[in-house]
């Protein structure tokens, strides 16, 4: 049961099944094809629905290796990339502009990256160009929320050239979305459903502080 972000609020516990778990797997490894020859560097917690999921869980799943860290130093992460050849990062915004800016990292060898993927908050356009072209590698962004486990869009790694940085792509399979307009009316939509459909990633409830 990991937590949310209590972004309109104070977090929440979020019940999510093993099912929830395995179709939010295969729906990012549609977009973001992990192979076994990857090496991917955790450096978000596992307890964090991105870490557990978009790291540990797609990890496993296509038999990636996958290297740890107990927290980020920018100086160790740096190392920890060049010796392990890392070829996949998964960050959020802030290590974000420091691969883009901060002088440390030409003093490491980064050829080894070959995408770099953004989540957690939104990433600006201007700056995933600069990590891009500094590391030589493809920038993707992705959105999604820890209720849906929880990647629901990204850019996919197959014609992420074609699709705006400062997006969130596209929908990843299987997700159905609905455009609302700030008060909430009704703009664009799909067929909408009172509950998920089987398979999908979306959590049963939310639980409390107090009833946890």
């Amino acid at each position: 049961m990991p937590y949310s972000s209590g972004t309109s609020g104070t977090p929440k516990g979020v019940l999510l099944s093993q099912y929830n778990l395995v179709a939010n797997v295969a729906q990012s490894s549609a977009f973001f094809r992990v192979t076994p020859d990857d090496v991917l560097l955790a450096v978000l917690p596992f307890f964090h629905i991105y870490g557990l999921t978009v790291l540990l869980n797609l990890a496993l799943g296509e038999r990636a290796r996958l290297v740890t860290m107990p927290k980020f130093d920018l100086a160790e992460f740096l190392r920890i990339t060049q010796d392990h050849r890392c070829t996949y990062l998964f960050i959020a915004p802030p290590i974000a502009v420091a691969l883009a800016k901060h002088p440390l990292v030409d003093q490491y060898d980064l050829s080894s990256v070959r995408v770099v993927l953004s989540g957690a908050a939104p990433l600006d356009g201007e700056l995933g160009h600069a990590v891009a072209k500094r590391l030589g590698c493809t920038m993707l962004q992705g959105y999604g929320m820890t209720e849906l486990s929880p990647v629901s869009h990204a850019i996919p790694r197959d014609g992420a050239e074609n699709v705006p940085l400062d997006s969130v792509g596209y929908a990843v399979p299987n997700t159905e979305c609905k455009l609302l307009d700030p008060p909430r009316t009704k703009k664009s939509t799909s067929r909408p459903k009172d509950r998920a459909p089987p398979g999908s990633s979306l959590s049963a409830a939310r639980r409390s502080c107090s009833a946890t």
